[in-house]
């Protein structure tokens, strides 16, 4: 028999299924591929925005903190509310401009983020109100809330962390401790 008879005598069947297997099992390793590779790179975008911004919301804690301290220490200098008291927010620094990164993390994270910068132009709005119409409570006021701002920048930078799997931040100065008795202090009645 000739190699074309015996080609012709194969089993067509056996052949086709076999090449459609192959075919097929090919096709799945090779879309697992690319979902891994995918994936890996979702999780370097979310980790790097995370990162991003835990370290830009630390920092405006950070500022929070000495802008409530230094309003503090001043007003105890002086004795005066509001002639040597502070009465503006830290301002928040401009997010990131990376929208592969802003997809890439949590989603309620992301809102949360988004959502902070109002809640720190609805503090300045009550600030700039009270300017207007109780200047004997301003300071308390402004601790109060500039207090309450840097521990919601504290905790978020906590929680994106947390979420994205990055270590804790590294810090020298623990000024989300200092926060939260500056907020007590401010809440306590006055005497």
């Amino acid at each position: 028999m000739t190699w074309w008879q015996t080609i012709v005598h194969w089993n067509w069947g056996l052949v086709g299924k076999s090449a459609l297997g192959a075919g097929l099992g090919a096709t799945i390793v090779g879309g697992l591929l690319l979902f891994l590779r995918d994936h890996r790179r979702q999780r370097a975008f979310s980790t790097y925005m995370a990162l991003r911004l835990a370290e830009l919301l630390e920092a405006y804690a950070a500022k929070c903190a000495e802008a409530v301290s230094d309003d503090a220490h001043a007003r105890h200098l002086s004795g005066q509310e509001v002639v040597n008291g502070r009465t503006t927010v830290p301002e928040l620094p401009p997010y990131l401009e990376d929208h592969d990164g802003w997809h890439a993390i949590d989603a309620t994270l992301a809102g949360q983020c988004l959502s902070f910068r109002n809640k720190i132009r609805a503090s300045q709005s009550m600030i700039d109100g009270m300017i207007e119409h109780d200047r004997e409570t301003l300071g308390i006021l402004f601790r109060e809330l500039v207090a309450e701002l840097g521990l919601e920048a504290w905790q978020l930078a906590a929680d994106l962390r947390h979420r994205h799997r990055i270590e804790k931040a590294d810090v020298m100065w623990d000024c989300a401790n200092q926060l939260r008795q500056i907020l007590e202090e401010a809440r306590k009645p006055s005497e």
